[in-house]
């Protein structure tokens, strides 16, 4: 779930803010002060991630939200012309996809991921100022993976834009353009820092000692591979190494998994040359003692002079590696423990004379910061669900469900009814009512559609829900009203069920540690159930998925403060906080208010829901000066 999130000219927020969020977070405020810019946020990096082109940075017109062009989003009067987004994930410890792909069993403990990015509309020659107006450009992006351990330490990388054109940064380099690929090309479009997280990768892909980080390939904003520039002989020297010290191993990925065309094609000719009179010499010394000699008899094929007599005739790695390897663990480590004596005089060999040629190549991110980057793409992809303030009106038929992934209620709710009949008796776990804002919190299994009738009894709204798959013709939903009664389609109960049961179906089939979003969500609805709405909202955050709401609703309020009241712990007081949104001028500012253990808001701001009490002053008021008046006129 997202612990802050970062804003800097987007719409109305100008200057650049970090808010915290919690559990259940409230946003509140007058019309058009800005309470949905911090969503939209949210939902624009959402519908961006999900974007199937991974090559646009951020898209401004996507399946959930339709921004316009970048000036409509730009706050009023931003002078550098460029919005900055970010946010922080927490990680559970469970989680699942915290693991790095390319890392194949490398044990990741990621407590947290943070990720900033900014983009403009600044366009090149090649663009054109219209097209980046519909689809920004990438200016910088910046993400931080925290460890949870001690022994994990944190990772970071940031990419900057680059100020020079990609043919003039492969000429700083000193790497031939007929070398280099696509992707490797364009990665250069950015540049990368990200120097000191290299060594992790060593220990997988053989990274010369003197390469480093220049670019990166994108998801959207996202890094996804990193663009490493080498020197080859640096790079023939440490595979060497790498392939000699793998030797003295069991089961070997570096040989094992390679066939003997691609080790040949690796290692140049002339490398060979220079490295057979430094490694035959300790190879025949070695097999010269006793021991050897008995050792490579006894594990036959061959005597060891034949085979060295093979050596010599045709040293190639592949040979070397297979007469090493012919050997007895125990002398194999002995061996190679004499080429690692050697090792410099090896690194000198293979150099000799040779001036240092540079070349490119794509290498995966660090193990931290890749699993980071999964965390990010699944967390969005997955994770976050957004039902809008304007619900499907009621139907007599819904339409089938439209959206590939099948608890998809969608932005509106209108696939709610086929949701509801394909997964009525899947199993989920949920605070049943009246339980939330006390201690006894005990959470209940029961199906789908049993904890949506509870939720749905409780609000007073509908005692029964039935739905059905009529095929072709989509998915019938009905309920009744009151025990005994009989069952109506939706246009013969009112608005109330509508609006309520797709927030009920989508809350209670997302998983922990889901981040849900809903916008007005007491729209049509009875002041009753707007206050019983408060008692679902904090049992999803009790139950770790977070709820971002914005909302005009003071009976809402006024029960989460009556929960903080009456509950034996802080839980409810300390998972809700609240943001009173104000706008001056253009420019909105968030106020974080709290609601302390005895549901008291300490520092009650001026416009906060007080109308209410100031029209019942008011017509306190009005009724004793009217009973005075009329008193003065039966006395006159």
């Amino acid at each position: 779930m997202f612990q802050n999130c970062t804003l800097e000219h987007f719409k109305s927020v100008y200057d650049r803010i970090t808010l915290p969020l919690a559990r259940l977070t409230i946003f509140a405020g007058a019309n058009s002060s800005g309470k949905s810019t911090v969503i939209q946020s949210l939902l624009l990096t959402t519908q961006t991630v999900q974007n199937p082109v991974r090559s646009r940075s951020i898209v401004l017109n996507g399946h959930i939200l339709k921004m316009g062009e970048f000036d409509d989003v730009l706050s009023h009067g931003a002078e550098t012309k460029t919005i900055s987004l970010g946010f922080s994930l927490a990680v559970p410890p469970e989680a699942s996809f915290a693991r790095g792909a390319s890392y194949v069993g490398h044990n990741l403990q990621i407590q947290s991921v943070e990720c900033e990015f900014s983009f403009s509309a600044s366009a090149s020659k090649e663009d054109g100022v219209g097209f980046r107006r519909l689809q920004p450009r990438l200016e910088s992006s910046h993400i931080r993976v925290r460890g949870a351990t001690d022994e994990q330490q944190d990772v970071d990388i940031t990419l900057l834009r680059s100020h020079l054109p990609v043919g003039e940064r492969l000429h700083s380099l000193r790497v031939a353009p007929e070398s280099v690929t696509s992707q490797e090309l364009s990665s250069l479009e950015y540049e990368a820092q990200a120097q000191t997280s290299l060594n992790s990768i060593r220990g997988y892909y053989p990274l010369p000692r003197s390469s480093r980080a220049v670019g990166a390939s994108l998801l959207h904003f996202i890094p996804s591979m990193l663009s490493v520039v080498y020197d080859t002989v640096d790079h023939q020297q440490e595979r060497v190494i790498q392939l000699l010290t793998a030797a003295a191993s069991g089961p070997d990925y570096y040989y094992d998994t390679w066939s003997p065309s691609e080790l040949s094609t690796e290692i140049s000719a002339d490398v060979l040359e220079r490295l057979r009179p430094v490694v035959m010499p300790i190879i025949h010394e070695y097999v010269s003692e006793s021991d050897a000699q008995r050792s490579l008899n006894m594990f036959g094929g061959g005597t060891s002079s034949s085979k060295l007599e093979k050596l010599d005739a045709k040293f190639t790695i592949e040979q070397l590696l297979s007469f090493v390897r012919s050997m007895p663990l125990r002398d194999r480590r002995q061996i190679v423990a004499r080429f690692a004596e050697r090792e410099n005089d090896i690194r000198l060999a293979i150099r000799g004379h040779r001036p240092a040629h540079y070349d490119l190549a794509m290498v995966p991110l660090p193990p931290m910061l890749e699993g980071g980057v999964n965390i990010t793409a699944q967390f969005f992809a997955r994770y976050v669900k957004y039902l809008g303030p304007l619900r499907d009106e009621p139907k007599p038929v819904y339409p089938l469900a439209g959206g590939a992934d099948p608890r998809d209620i969608g932005y509106r709710g209108e696939h709610t009814a086929a949701v509801l009949e394909t997964y009525r008796n899947a199993a989920v776990t949920y605070l049943p009512p009246g339980s939330s804002g006390s201690v006894s919190r005990v959470p209940r299994n029961a199906s789908l559609h049993e904890a949506v009738l509870d939720w749905l009894q409780y609000m007073g709204i509908a005692d029964d829900v039935k739905t059905a798959d009529l095929g072709k013709l989509g998915h019938d939903l009905k309920v009744s009203a009151g025990a005994g009664e009989i069952v109506h389609d939706l246009t013969h109960v009112g608005v109330g069920v509508s609006q309520v049961l797709p927030i009920l179906v989508l809350a209670l089939l997302a998983d922990p540690g889901s981040t849900l979003i809903f916008e007005q969500p007491e729209l049509h609805l009875h002041p009753r159930v707007q206050t019983r709405l408060a008692d679902f909202f904090v049992s999803l955050a009790t139950l770790d998925k977070q709820c971002l709401v914005e909302t005009h609703s003071e009976y809402l309020i006024n029960r989460l403060r009556f929960l903080a009241a009456v509950a034996e712990d802080d839980n409810v007081s300390l998972s809700t906080l609240l943001y009173f949104v104000e706008r001056d001028k253009a420019h909105s500012h968030y106020r974080p208010i709290r609601i302390n253990q005895f549901g008291v808001i300490d520092d009650w701001p001026s416009g906060f829901f007080d109308e209410s009490e100031e029209l019942a002053a008011s017509i306190l008021k009005a009724g004793a000066a009217k009973r005075r008046d009329r008193v003065k006129r039966s006395n006159g």
